[in-house]
């Protein structure tokens, strides 16, 4: 299967970087990356890093969810701004496992408190 990242709700990003009065030139410098980038992810044109969501939703102060809607395992691994190597190795598990549990198998009960505790938010 290849790689998918959750749902990006681009139009919620430009509003909510409205609302905020910000620039895309100031989001892109507070994010580390470039103008070109937040305009692409605005426009639907790519899709940000999942380290980039949790600081994206703190800098225009709405909730991650915002970006990323659904309660999948993958919109929560997003939304927390881990890469499924990040949450396989915090939960102690490899990362083609935890990819497998994205894609829907059933999480094993010796991982299935440490993920929930990892996605808590």
């Amino acid at each position: 299967m290849p790689f998918q990242r959750p749902a990006f709700r681009a139009d919620k990003l430009t509003a909510a970087r409205n609302a905020a009065g910000l620039s895309r030139a100031t989001v892109a410098d507070r994010l580390g990356v470039a103008r070109s980038r937040v305009h692409a992810w605005e426009t639907g044109e790519a899709t940000p890093h999942a380290r980039h969501i949790p600081a994206l939703a703190r800098l225009l102060g709405v909730a991650a969810t915002t970006y990323a809607p659904g309660d999948d395992l993958r919109a929560r691994r997003y939304r927390a701004g881990l890469t499924q190597a990040e949450a396989a190795a915090q939960v102690g598990a490899a990362r083609p496992e935890w990819s497998r549990w994205e894609s829907g198998l059933r999480i094993p009960d010796r991982h299935a408190a440490a993920v929930a505790r990892l996605l808590s938010s």
